[in-house]
């Protein structure tokens, strides 16, 4: 048995498809199809079977199915083992985040990060939370910062920061001299959102709808900075999480009032791959993560956006 054999079916098995798992390992179909049949000659019985176009598993490959990523996770962290006992340890840390942290924490976290790992390299793949749960499972990443809400049983998080969610308004807007609101008061304004495929927004809108308002009809948009120059000339109001909209507050282009509402945080985990052993570049991002969140806990105000990096008091 080989790995590459295992990591073909495990894509195949993924993918439910010979054609797609050829495209994302760089291998023509009948490579793909060879690969697979000689794994199941070594085993002596079928892992998969075809129903037409789609690819149904046997349940020997349902059993087998989780292993080839712990397999394939086992050798990689032997390699790494290997390599920081000869003194070379990884220099690159493979980091992957959602779009609205990547954009709104990232930055100022990079910037932390390299002023205590001056010699490291970054690499960011930046995407939705389907495409950052395939980025860790199949070690394209090995951390990732992302607002998904659904667990997985290959993948362990930590929700190290709870961000507020806040109405964000025009500065003369009535609410805006709110200390904080009611979801509830929003009704019947034009909200703006982002797209469905976004976690943060799945996240409000059931927030949203728990609190009674109506989400069916809100204006949808794919990126929170077009979201936030909307509101900016009048046309309407959104709901977002607190980091995302401090610099426009800051410039005073923007008001953001907190909402009384249960609920109103939404949780941020890092999340790495169960079987994988963390790089010490990736262990000290999640150490710089707990210092901050560490700080933030201390404190009973509501944390700026300097103290969710640890980089204010």
């Amino acid at each position: 048995m080989q790995l590459q054999q295992l990591k073909t079916f495990y894509e195949v098995a993924a993918t439910g498809s010979f054609t797609r798992a050829a495209e994302k390992l760089y291998l023509t179909q009948p490579a793909v199809t060879q690969q697979i049949r000689a794994l199941e000659a070594e085993l002596g019985f079928p892992l998969l079977e075809r129903t037409g176009r789609h690819v149904k598993l046997t349940p020997a490959g349902e059993a087998l199915l989780p292993y080839p990523p712990r397999i394939l996770a086992l050798l990689e962290e032997a390699t790494s083992a290997a390599s920081e006992a000869a003194g070379r340890s990884a220099k690159l840390l493979r980091l992957g985040a959602g779009d609205t942290v990547a954009t709104y924490i990232l930055p100022d976290l990079i910037k932390v990060f390299h002023a205590t790992r001056p010699s490291a390299s970054l690499r960011l793949v930046v995407g939705n939370s389907e495409r950052l749960l395939e980025a860790v499972l199949e070690n394209e990443v090995e951390l990732a910062i992302w607002a998904r809400q659904d667990p997985h049983h290959l993948i362990i998080r930590y929700p190290f920061y709870r961000a507020p969610l806040v109405a964000v308004l025009q500065p003369d807007d009535p609410l805006a001299r709110r200390g904080e609101l009611w979801a509830r008061e929003l009704h019947g304004r034009r909200l703006l959102l982002r797209g469905k495929a976004s976690a943060i927004r799945r996240f409000i809108d059931e927030f949203l709808q728990r609190c009674g308002l109506d989400t069916s009809e809100a204006v949808e948009m794919d990126h929170l900075e077009a979201i936030k120059r909307t509101v900016e000339i009048g046309y309407g109001v959104t709901v977002a999480p607190a980091f995302a909209v401090s610099r426009e507050v800051g410039l005073g282009t923007l008001a953001a009032v907190r909402l009384a509402d249960p609920g109103a945080e939404i949780p941020i985990y890092y999340v790495h791959y169960a079987h994988r052993r963390l790089t010490p570049l990736a262990q000290a991002l999640i150490d710089l993560l707990a210092g901050a969140t560490a700080r933030l806990r201390q404190s009973s105000e509501p944390p700026t956006h300097d103290q969710i990096l640890g980089l204010g008091p």
